[in-house]
């Protein structure tokens, strides 16, 4: 039997404990959005230096392989996302649709032989949704570098 002066003390005990909840939630769905980002970034990079590694390609071509590759990613995971969240997540930079061109860096060593160095890099700022919706608007920047050898040997 509960006594008079403990009637409401759960009510109490939720309010407080409330917002520590929600800061768990939001920080677990904040994190999870930032490692996929990043993990399409480790996946665009990866196949844009093998496209330039087995074939004379031009960067234009590695640079539209890289965008391609990030377009693609990020539509896999979006079934994950409810549908009514699309707009918020792409007007706030949390979705890698569109990179600019000086994002992607492509550097070959020496004279881009074979088994000479070929680096992609791609960088991405990501903004956090949850401060970006109430004005705090935290950044970070994601990157993801890939070196490979070149494969593609011109002597027959």
């Amino acid at each position: 039997m509960k006594r008079r002066y403990e009637r409401g003390a759960a009510v109490v005990e939720f309010a407080v404990i409330l917002p520590l909840l929600l800061t768990l939630g939001a920080g677990i769905v904040e994190f999870s959005s930032l490692y996929f980002n990043k993990q399409i970034l480790a996946t665009a990079s990866r196949e844009g230096a093998r496209l330039g590694i087995v074939a004379d390609t031009l960067d234009s071509e590695i640079r539209e392989r890289v965008k391609k590759v990030c377009r693609e990613e990020y539509n896999k995971g979006t079934p994950l996302i409810p549908a009514s969240f699309a707009p918020i997540l792409a007007t706030y930079g949390t979705a890698i649709i569109d990179l600019p061109d000086a994002d992607i860096v492509i550097t070959r060593a020496g004279s881009g032989g074979f088994q000479e160095d070929l680096t992609v890099e791609v960088k991405y700022t990501y903004q956090f949704l949850l401060p970006a919706i109430i004005g705090l608007g935290n950044t970070k920047l994601l990157r993801s570098k890939t070196v490979m050898k070149i494969e593609d040997d011109p002597t027959p």
